[in-house]
């Protein structure tokens, strides 16, 4: 939904970047759609986006929490989309948080490598995956060749210790099966610091401002247009992983 508008309102983008990484499997995604604690935040800001297809989806699997949701989404953007009708934006929250660059600040690394969090089994659901998470995906991916733009799956970095991909051989299939054999740039290996994750499988502030600059370095050096770029990527990780013990080396010297 977000794609659709986006694109429609900005004819000049012609790459989107598509975060794919293991946990958006987790059959436990599917709660994060429909269920009591997040329909109430979701359907306000998405309400102007949704069509039928989209409704009905929400309905069948809780009619109930939907229904709740109807009279704050509409008070809530008829006051802002009024404003918009003139100038034909109607259907566009302007206002709504779409997503974008969160500066997070979090940084309890530590603290989960020496006290890993104990998952059972019935809550990690390992055989089942979040097939409505997988079909928007691929709806997503679909309308954007359809508008001759250019879709990449990215895979930020990783923590060493994160363990939780056991999905990882599906995650490929379904990339072949299900997703247009979109191209996957990974960079799970990316070497950080244990102070540059938020977590075992997010950047704070200081990752990200680390990992974006090598990542625009290796869009100047022409990565998109590259025959091989999953390796390219990383002959450009193993460089960097090379230099950084030199580079150290020479600040012991100098210093």
């Amino acid at each position: 939904m977000k794609t659709k508008k986006i694109l429609s309102r900005n004819r000049q983008i012609r790459t989107v970047f598509i975060e794919y990484t293991n946990n958006i499997l987790e059959k436990s995604k599917d709660g994060w759609i429909y269920d009591d604690t997040y329909l109430p935040i979701r359907i306000p800001t998405y309400f102007p986006l949704m069509d039928y297809s989209d409704f009905k989806l929400i309905w069948t699997k809780n009619n109930k929490g939907l229904l709740n949701c109807f009279p704050k989404s509409i008070m809530k953007n008829i006051g802002r989309n009024f404003k918009y009708i003139l100038s034909n934006q109607i259907g566009f929250n302007k206002e709504a948080r779409f997503g974008g660059y969160l500066y997070l600040v979090r940084d309890k690394t530590d603290s989960l490598i020496n006290n890993p969090p104990i998952i059972s089994i019935k809550e990690k659901t390992k055989n089942e995956i979040s097939e409505i998470n997988i079909k928007y995906l691929a709806k997503t991916i679909a309308f954007c060749k359809l508008n001759n733009v250019k879709v990449f799956l990215i895979r930020s970095p990783l923590h060493s210790k994160f363990t939780d991909i056991e999905n990882e051989p599906k995650l490929r299939e379904l990339i072949k099966s299900q997703l247009l054999n979109s191209e996957f740039l990974d960079f799970k290996d990316f070497k950080l610091q244990n102070y540059e994750f938020g977590d075992l499988d997010h950047l704070n502030y200081k990752g990200a401002r680390v990992f974006s600059n090598f990542f625009n370095k290796l869009l100047d050096l022409n990565l998109l247009n590259k025959n091989n770029k999953q390796e390219f990527i990383n002959n450009e990780i193993l460089k960097l992983s090379i230099s950084e013990p030199l580079n150290n080396m020479v600040k012991k010297k100098i210093s």
